[in-house]
């Protein structure tokens, strides 16, 4: 997704923002173009740091306007919800079965596959949920015995980025299913046979059990810790800089969000994950990510325990108003 592009999508929450209650169809209709999956991922975004900031009303009315657009974009995206004549009633691991061909198939194309599962969508149950691991350990051991095991650990995980991002459907199952799937995949990649792909699983599967709906909020919390921690062992600020300044960004709000442990130390930990990662995020080069870290640090800062509290506050200001240079 490009800069201009993630501007724009920012451009229109703050239209939203602005606008007069009851006028925000009428600025969605005329930002149309606008309107994917893009929009979603950003609006999910300032959700979040919606709700780090304790702005929860905003937060609920923003989530109420995405739940509006999702039927939009899977429209766009020529996905429809299902009705009870559309969908077919196969056992689970038939259905699994029918989408990892899709998957393989469209080699992960997006469009294809949320076709198929917006048809499909009901059978993303807990039965799905039951069978999954078994699927997928079986997926795993058919591929080993014709070595072809790193493939199917990939392939896995490309699954798993699909359904997480699954606009339709029930977001707790669709992240379980997520979740599961990194889980499978990391039985084959390790630290040294597939570095890059075994870093980037895991940074995958923090951020679903940052996302996690069900289960204890503070152990999800501590699962993603684990799994950015892990993650940065092979994603290093010399060899994939980028990757790790994402990575040192997303633990710094784990540990901003994080339950357990002492609250003051968490949050000077946070603090020092922004600044780290904003020696690898230049203004310039990446304006939005460069913006959404400083934004993260004005609120660790205001949310901050150790120091002066007036001098906390007042660096929370001067963050957040560096990142209203971002045009």
């Amino acid at each position: 997704m490009d800069e201009q592009r993630i501007q724009s999508y920012v451009s229109l929450i703050e239209e939203l923002v602005d606008c007069p209650d009851g006028k925000e169809a009428d600025i969605l209709q005329t930002r149309a173009e606008l309107i994917d999956t893009g929009l979603l991922d950003v609006m999910a975004q300032t959700v979040a740091l919606w709700r780090q900031c304790g702005n929860d009303t905003s937060a609920r009315w923003l989530e109420d306007i995405m739940q509006q657009l999702m039927q939009q974009v899977a429209q766009l995206l020529g996905v429809q919800p299902v009705n009870g004549s559309e969908n077919k009633p196969v056992g689970a691991h038939q259905f699994m079965e029918e989408l990892f061909q899709i998957i393989f198939e469209s080699q992960g194309a997006v469009e294809p596959v949320y076709q198929f599962l917006s048809v499909r969508q009901t059978q993303l149950n807990e039965s799905a949920l039951l069978t999954f691991p078994a699927i997928a350990s079986g997926f795993l051991e058919n591929s080993r015995k014709v070595q072809e095991h790193p493939f199917a650990a990939e392939f896995l995980g490309i699954f798993g980025n699909l359904i997480q991002q699954f606009p339709l459907g029930q977001r707790s199952i669709n992240i379980e299913l997520a979740i599961t799937a990194y889980q499978q995949a990391l039985t084959v990649m390790t630290q040294t046979t597939m570095p890059d792909q075994w870093g980037c699983t895991l940074a995958n599967l923090a951020g679903a059990y940052s996302n996690r709906i069900r289960g204890d909020r503070a152990e999800n919390i501590e699962q993603a810790i684990t799994a950015y921690q892990q993650a940065l062992t092979v994603r290093t600020q010399i060899t994939m800089p980028v990757e790790w300044a994402q990575t040192i960004t997303n633990l710094a709000s784990a540990y901003s969000e994080r339950i357990h442990g002492n609250r003051a130390e968490n949050i000077e930990r946070a603090i020092a994950g922004y600044k780290q990662a904003l020696v690898e995020t230049s203004q310039t080069a990446m304006p939005l990510q460069w913006a959404q870290i400083m934004n993260n640090l004005a609120i660790a800062y205001f949310k901050r325990v150790h120091g002066n509290r007036a001098e906390n506050i007042e660096q929370a200001i001067t963050d957040k108003q560096q990142t209203w240079t971002v045009t």
